[in-house]
């Protein structure tokens, strides 16, 4: 039997995500209540490898084009997983000597990551956090 262990931490409504964690936590469902206070963002600069699921191509672009206060890519690691890219593409991408590799999809994509890896979702699931962003649930 698994044990469910609960931590609450409450946020005002103006704080953001990295107000309660310096690294999202594996393996846990945190209810926000909210979208847009900074989960992916988090996520993207984490010194770690990351796969990001998220719910539409819109997340995606936004993503890809946001600038820091320089005018550089705010993401420069992030790794599109979009239509038109191959999982030949991928691959190329997991190989590089990248650190902290960020791959952002919809679900719809995923499966080319899996088969970039060669189907072997263990070795993802080891050497990645997966997201699995802005899912819903009720009570």
């Amino acid at each position: 039997m698994v044990s469910k262990k609960t931590e609450e931490r409450k946020l005002k409504l103006t704080d953001y995500l990295d107000k309660a964690f310096d690294v999202l936590p594996s393996n846990a469902f945190i209810h926000k209540g909210r979208t847009g206070i900074g989960g992916t963002h988090l996520e993207l600069k984490t010194n770690r490898n990351s796969i990001i699921v998220v719910p539409t191509k819109g997340i995606i672009t936004d993503k890809i084009n946001a600038k820091d206060k320089n005018g550089k890519p705010e993401y420069p690691n992030l790794f599109p997983v979009m239509e038109g890219v191959t999982p030949e593409d991928i691959m190329i991408y997991l190989s590089s000597d990248i650190p902290n590799k960020k791959l952002i999809t919809t679900p719809d994509s995923l499966y080319k990551i899996i088969k970039a890896a060669g189907g072997n979702t263990d070795e993802l699931y080891r050497d990645y956090f997966l997201l699995m962003d802005e899912s819903r649930t009720t009570k």
